[in-house]
């Protein structure tokens, strides 16, 4: 797919501009967006896109699961291990087992799809970039005729995209304002109220709703295929946590909790008066740019893998080859003790201290031939680190924007 075709956030919540989503909607309130667009989701996946995928891909399960009344069929109910020789295929489904079930009420569900359908890798991919939050996708299809799941809310962002069909739902006030992502839904002493609105998807539609508030979808006289695009966050919970983490490097606070703790109420109030003591100290303990720091080094290589390239008539990397290296920003280098430190996208590399030279020719230009290295490590020596670089997917063949 070009670049330029490729399906964006700003297409996702179009006509809204995203100050308007993040400062009326984001985390407030769900939004409805009747589009009357048929084909706006298009560029990111269709229906026959999805019948092909099913007859013609590979998937297996986990990567295909079905339900029915609320609860997921067991896999070898539609699926089997196929043996090839000595090796064995877990997970092939049976198409026609698949569509009996579907023929009988069965919902077809195609579990984290983004990673293996290229539009939805790259807007997947993208959103991260941009938020800076998890993205992940799901692909429901229900037949005419039957519900689905019973009324829960999602501890995650909810975005659904009709894409075929349409579908019937009921969204209901949240019982908890926005859960964490330990504090999933429980229906047990839970009374459904009235539902706020109803609304029909048709397709082009987008709902977004946010953490917490309860929906379900009521029988239809017409099947539904929809895209769930959910963003699970990052919230000041994980960066508290790790703040809390960073305590660790104090030998006071890495010492036992004292004796029999827990055995009687003086002990207990003696803790607690130290813990609040610890607590008043904490900003002084920790270094918040260090925290920042080291958070944002973990959230921002995001967990999306662009979906790869493979060309057989390509050559081995040799003297004259032209490669590229990561862009500024996703990368750093560091030299300690007579080494050098690569971190990048949420990897780290050590080098000998001697690649010094050769790093930093490679990191002063976006790309370089393999010859340019040779001055400072020969011709083995530049041809070892480049394989090296290559394989941990520090340089690339290509430029980065043609793999995005």
């Amino acid at each position: 797919m070009d670049n330029a075709a490729q399906f964006t956030f700003a297409d996702l919540i179009a006509p809204l501009g995203a100050e308007q989503f993040f400062s009326d909607y984001w985390e407030t309130k769900p939004l409805h967006l009747a589009r009357e667009q048929q084909r706006h989701y298009a560029r990111l996946i269709s229906v026959a896109d999805v019948e092909t995928m099913l007859r013609e891909h590979d998937i297996r399960h986990p990567g295909i699961r079905l339900a029915k009344a609320g609860r997921y069929l067991a896999p070898d109910t539609y699926s089997t291990d196929m043996h090839y020789g000595d090796d064995l295929f877990r997970g092939v489904p049976d198409l026609d087992t698949v569509y009996a079930h579907y023929r009988t009420g069965a919902t077809v569900i195609l579990p984290a799809l983004h990673r293996t359908w290229t539009p939805l890798n790259r807007l997947c991919s993208a959103m991260e970039a941009e938020l800076n939050h998890v993205v992940h996708t799901n692909l429901y299809m229900t037949p005419a005729g039957t519900s689905g799941f019973r009324a829960h809310y999602d501890a995650h962002e909810v975005f659904v995209l009709q894409i075929d069909g349409r579908k019937h739902w009921r969204v209901y006030e949240p019982p908890l304002l926005l859960p964490h992502h330990t504090q999933p839904f429980s229906p047990a002493g839970y009374v459904l109220p009235p539902p706020m609105f109803e609304i029909d998807l048709a397709p082009g539609d987008v709902l977004y709703l946010p953490r917490g508030y309860v929906h379900d979808t009521v029988t239809s006289d017409v099947h539904s295929v929809h895209v769930t695009l959910g963003i699970s966050v990052y919230t000041w919970v994980e960066l508290i946590a790790e703040a809390l983490a960073a305590c660790k490097e104090r030998v006071d606070l890495r010492r036992a909790l004292p004796p029999g703790f827990a055995n009687s109420a003086q002990a207990a109030a003696h803790l607690a008066s130290s813990l609040h003591e610890v607590l008043g100290m904490l900003q002084a303990f920790v270094e918040t740019r260090t925290v920042i720091e080291t958070f944002k080094a973990k959230v921002l290589p995001g967990t999306v893998k662009l979906r790869g390239h493979f060309k057989p008539q390509a050559s081995t990397i040799g003297a004259d080859t032209r490669l590229y290296r990561l862009p500024s920003g996703r990368f750093d280098v560091s030299r300690e003790a007579g080494q050098i430190a690569l971190t990048f996208d949420g990897k780290s590399m050590t080098l000998p201290g001697y690649v010094g030279e050769a790093i930093e020719t490679i990191t002063q230009s976006e790309s370089f031939l393999v010859r340019d290295l040779e001055a400072a490590l020969g011709t083995e020596g530049s041809l070892t680190l480049a394989h090296a670089l290559f394989l941990v997917g520090f340089v690339t063949a290509q430029p980065d924007a043609t793999i995005a």
